[in-house]
């Protein structure tokens, strides 16, 4: 493994019907931050990191990459690909556009792990 060789994938796009929001779970917010936000900032510590790919409801894409482009600028390449009905396909999708040799995959509901 080189010294950044890791890809993070980011599952985003789920729905929030349990939330009873207007809008995604990820677009949430928890004291002023977006959920997706409170995700990505212990990811972006990660010193191999090369890739982050984001997989976020189409309605969202944008929301995605003005969070992704404020927490990673250019220190770190990312992509914001539309989710699928599942998790599955949205992993699938992610997938899709990753260029590393090591990928971990973190849903962005559960987005107070360490």
């Amino acid at each position: 493994m080189t010294t950044r060789d890791l890809a993070v994938i980011v599952v985003a796009a789920g729905r929030g019907e349990r939330l009873h929001s207007d809008k995604p779970k990820a677009f949430v917010e928890i004291n002023g931050r977006t959920i997706l936000e409170h995700a990505l900032r212990p990811v972006s510590a990660l010193t191999s990191l090369a890739q982050v790919v984001i997989a976020a409801p189409e309605s969202h894409i944008v929301d995605a990459s003005k969070i992704a482009d404020l927490i990673f600028g250019e220190a770190v390449e990312f992509d914001v690909v539309v989710g699928g009905e599942t998790r599955q396909q949205s992993i699938s999708n992610a997938l899709a556009a990753v260029n590393a040799d090591v990928v971990l995959v973190h849903d962005a509901a559960r987005a107070f792990a360490s």
